[in-house]
C-alpha cells in the first residue's frame, strides 16, 4: 500500500491546497480491488487522475510521466518569463 500526502500550502496556513498519491486494494461491491490515483487539490477544487477500468498499470504509468513532463515544461516557462 501507498498512501502520501504532501501539503502545498505554507505552515500555519489556512489553506488546504494538497498532494494526494494513493496505491492500495480496497473492497467495491464485495469485491477487493486494486485503486490508483494522483490528487491534487486547493481551497475550492480537486482533481483526480486515477487508473480507469480500461487502463493498464503501464498505461497509468505512462500518463503519469506525461503529467510529469508538462510540469516541468511549464515550471520551466514561469522560471523564464519572471517579471
Amino acid at each position: 500500500m501507498y498512501n502520501e500526502r504532501t501539503w502545498l500550502n505554507v505552515h500555519n496556513s489556512e489553506l488546504t491546497e494538497s498532494i494526494v498519491a494513493f496505491e492500495g486494494s480496497t473492497t467495491d461491491n464485495g469485491r477487493s480491488t486494486i485503486k490508483r490515483f494522483l490528487e491534487v487539490a486547493d481551497n475550492k477544487n480537486k482533481i483526480r487522475l486515477r487508473q480507469d477500468y480500461g487502463d493498464s498499470r503501464e498505461h497509468f504509468i505512462a500518463k503519469m510521466k506525461l503529467l510529469k513532463n508538462e510540469l516541468k515544461i511549464f515550471i520551466d516557462h514561469m522560471e523564464r518569463t519572471v517579471s
